[in-house]
């Protein structure tokens, strides 16, 4: 499968809109936060939510808008520590 991806770098900014347009579209993030690596990756069940090289992934969700108001880290809502994330790509 072909994937039409963005990099990131350090100096640019990437808001909650930003994520919710991305995903909207049917995108993929995939980002770091406190030294581990993240996804939230559209499979065809769903939207599911994996902590890579841990093993750990969500159960599937029917829209990105259930995941993003269900899944926590540190106990926080992606939107409450968008500005902690390091954004790598967009696929």
């Amino acid at each position: 499968m072909y994937y039409n991806f963005v990099e990131f770098s350090s100096g640019d900014t990437y808001t909650y809109k930003n994520l919710e347009t991305d995903l909207r579209s049917g995108r993929e993030i995939d980002f770091l936060y406190k030294d581990s690596r993240y996804c939230i990756l559209l499979e065809e069940e769903g939207w599911v939510f994996v902590e890579l090289f841990s093993g750990w992934t969500s159960e599937v969700y029917e829209s990105f808008e259930e995941l993003l108001d269900t899944i926590k880290i540190d106990g926080k809502k992606l939107k409450d520590i968008l500005d902690s994330l390091k954004v790598r790509y967009i696929f």
